[in-house]
């Protein structure tokens, strides 16, 4: 049920008693007209029922209180209704006012707490035309809110209506309190306060008074009253309080507020932002305070070496404390050498001691980037200086690519071997599907990159180029043999030796020559490129060689002795044989 439901329900059981105790009255007061009309008759002219009189207490027993009002006969009052009318006790001589209940032959009576109603009545109307607080006393809780007196007047304060913030019984039963009259009932003396309203008027005057004499970056003093995990609650003026942010309590890192702050301490901070349209202010305390920053470049300079705390585990990486509010931030990727994928949490934890390495520090973003890893021995470096370049290794094979396979070659530590440095005269890709994962395998070292954190390695290497082997007997302008793999319309693909190939052009071909896979040519090496492993051949010029080396052979014969006609006509021949191929 909500706080108006359950108003709504305590009004509607105050009315129904109220009509009940209404109803009794009119029976008694029908039975007793009679006796009424000839009390009033037989009653001194000057008092009739209802008029307000002042009189002095003549004497007092355990039920009633002799009162002389100056008539032709003393009155009476109940004693009880001193009491409920809340006033002192009666004693001999004090005066009260008190209202005329019974005129008539039976003699007066007169009625204290009548006149306190009326008198309180009087104050509560006064009240509510000139919107002005009354006082109230609070004597219990009860369902829906608070049950008061005005006097002698029934008060209910409903539970929304006892304050600004959800109220403290404790703060309001037993204690007397100011509130605005927002209903009264004037058959059943009884109103409906509330307190709400007053304080809410209270602390807009108050928050007026504070915003126009108020002034960002003016230094107040304040007293906490709440503190809640995002910050605290100031209070810098009555009934004006100040939201303290927990980013702004201390340059410290903290979990909580309650760390530095507690309720009912008081602070000194400096006004950071003013809205007196929301009636909202911001204040710092961590602003009275050094900044952790200044000079953060000398004291914490690009590549020195410093302790820190972790405070916090990221994701992405670690905060790490280097000094009272001045955090560093840890990359995963600066956790460890060798494991890239590493977790913060596998390798830190909330509370180390750390020693780091200072990678950049930019002041004016307040960010410092760490290192952990920069103060360990990098194992590239160690495994380098163990297994330099052409040296041999073994380890098994850790996964396998599109482009070759890693081989674990030391602690954390793979290196590549690539689809290219598999086999020199297989095809990579029939290599590559023989090797299986966990296979162990022989490598050569071929490069360690330290700073891109790479070891590259080769198989083929194991064995000496075919290539370099092949140049080393068929050096340039020397004949080699081979077999026709391909006929292109570009030239010859002919293969020289296992893994070495080499290519005849066209225009290296005798004119009017064709050739078929598989047959058997002899060609001059004319070119040799070691770095693109690149042969090209000439059956045209190997072939011009040859008739030039059988001519300068008969030249010499010819010299010794005189040609016969039979060599004269095989010379003649020679040559023009060696015309036709030029």
């Amino acid at each position: 049920m909500s706080e108006k439901d359950a108003i709504t329900k305590a009004e509607a059981m105050q009315e129904a008693a109220e009509e009940e105790a209404r109803k009794t009255a009119e029976n008694d007061e029908a039975t007793d007209e009679f006796a009424r009309l000839l009390e009033e008759a037989a009653a001194p002219p000057s008092f009739r029922r209802g008029d307000l009189v002042e009189a002095e207490i003549v004497g007092v027993d355990r039920r009633e209180v002799l009162v002389d009002i100056g008539g032709k006969s003393e009155a009476v009052i109940p004693r009880e209704e001193f009491a409920e009318a809340g006033l002192d006790a009666p004693r001999p001589g004090a005066r009260v006012a008190a209202v005329v209940v019974r005129a008539g032959a039976g003699g007066l009576r007169l009625s204290v707490l009548e006149a306190a109603r009326r008198q309180a009545w009087d104050t509560v109307q006064r009240a509510v035309k000139e919107d002005a607080p009354v006082r109230v006393q609070i004597q219990a809780q009860i369902k829906g809110g608070f049950a008061g007196r005005i006097g002698p007047l029934r008060a209910f304060l409903p539970w929304s209506e006892a304050d600004v913030r959800p109220p403290r019984p404790s703060e309001l039963v037993g204690h007397e309190v100011d509130a605005l009259v927002v209903e009264t009932d004037a058959r059943a003396h009884s109103v409906v306060v509330s307190r709400k309203r007053l304080m809410e008027r209270e602390v807009e005057a108050a928050r007026a008074r504070f915003f126009a004499e108020a002034q960002e970056g003016m230094t107040i003093k304040g007293r906490v009253r709440r503190i809640a995990d995002f910050g605290a609650f100031v209070e810098v003026a009555p009934h004006v309080e100040a939201l303290l942010p927990a980013s702004e309590i201390t340059h410290r890192r903290i979990v909580h507020p309650r760390e530095v702050l507690r309720r009912g301490q008081e602070v000194e901070a400096v006004i950071l932002a003013l809205k007196p349209e929301e009636g909202r202010i911001t204040l710092s305390t961590k602003a009275l305070e050094p900044d952790p920053w200044e000079g953060v470049a000398e004291r914490f300079p690009s590549g020195a070496r410093v302790q820190g705390r972790v405070v916090k585990i990221l994701p992405e990486g670690a905060i790490v404390e280097l000094a009272p509010g001045l955090d560093g931030f840890l990359h995963r990727s600066e956790l460890s050498w060798a494991r890239r994928q590493v977790r913060p949490s596998e390798v830190l934890a909330e509370g180390d001691e750390v020693e780091v390495q200072v990678l950049e520090v930019d002041a004016e973003a307040r960010r410092i980037r760490l290192s952990l890893k920069a103060v360990q021995p990098n194992p590239w470096e160690m495994w380098l200086a163990e297994h330099p370049v052409g040296s041999r290794v073994k380890g098994p094979v850790r996964t396998k690519t599109d482009f070759g396979v890693f081989v674990r070659v030391g602690e954390e530590l793979d290196g590549l071997v690539h689809l290219n440095d598999l086999s020199w005269t297989e095809e990579p890709e029939e290599v590559l599907a023989r090797i299986e994962v966990g296979q162990e395998l022989e490598c050569v070292v071929l490069g360690v990159d330290v700073a891109r954190e790479r070891i590259s390695l080769g198989i083929k290497q194991l064995e000496e180029d075919p290539f370099l082997v092949f140049l080393k007997g068929a050096p340039k302008g020397g004949a080699v043999k081979g077999t026709v793999r391909e006929v292109r319309e570009d030239g010859l693909v002919v293969d020289l030796a296992p893994g070495v190939a080499g290519f005849v052009p066209r225009r290296e071909i005798p004119r009017g020559r064709e050739y078929a896979a598989g047959d058997e040519v002899e060609a001059r090496l004319i070119e040799a490129d070691r770095r693109r492993r690149r042969v090209v051949l000439s059956i045209r010029r190997h072939e011009q060689q040859l008739t030039r080396e059988a001519m300068r052979k008969l030249e010499k014969e010819s010299a010794k002795a005189l040609p016969s006609p039979l060599a004269l006509e095989l010379q003649k021949a020679l040559g023009k044989h060696g015309g036709n191929h030029a």
